[in-house]
């Protein structure tokens, strides 16, 4: 009776948690890396890891905006362990706010493969609602890779110009 009653009130706890908001930024999922030639993107080399921020300037549903997006490559013979990747979206210029800040799952990245984490979309006007005096857009992703670095990996995107 005792195991069933703690049963029933840890599963009624994590019903009560998992439908209550998140407090913070949302965790989106590895996906295939984009072909990144066309991106406006930086990159930084880290031993075998290649980490790569991009702003890509789109419409979702009719409305313009941006997406930050965080692509890495395995240069390496052997995988790699990756933990606290974060992607987000900042307006400048100084003070810089953030517009959006979301991150990817910790996961492991096999010899020769790559994978992408795409931030949330955020339109042009919340941009400006968020930063009125807004003049260019950024994504700044970073990572732990304690096989490859000790320090945490960041790499800013190109800039994308924003008039509101």
């Amino acid at each position: 009776m005792i195991k069933k009653t703690i049963g029933a009130s840890v599963l009624a706890g994590l019903l009560v948690l998992a439908q209550a908001p998140s407090a913070s930024a949302a965790v989106h999922a590895w996906t295939s890396p984009p072909d990144t030639s066309t991106l406006p993107c930086h990159y930084n080399i880290v031993e075998d890891l290649q980490v790569e921020s991009c702003l890509i300037a789109r419409t979702q549903a009719g409305v313009p905006g941006f997406q930050a997006v965080m692509v890495l490559e395995n240069m390496g013979t052997t995988g790699i362990q990756l933990h606290s990747a974060v992607i987000n979206m900042w307006a400048l210029p100084s003070p810089s706010k953030q517009i959006r800040g979301d991150s990817c799952p910790d996961t492991g990245l096999s010899s020769g493969y790559g994978a992408a984490c795409y931030g949330t979309f955020a339109s042009r006007a919340q941009v400006c609602a968020a930063k009125p005096d807004a003049r260019s857009v950024t994504a700044n992703a970073a990572i732990n890779a304690p096989s490859e670095s000790t320090n945490r990996i960041a790499v800013t995107s190109t800039a994308l110009a924003i008039s509101c």
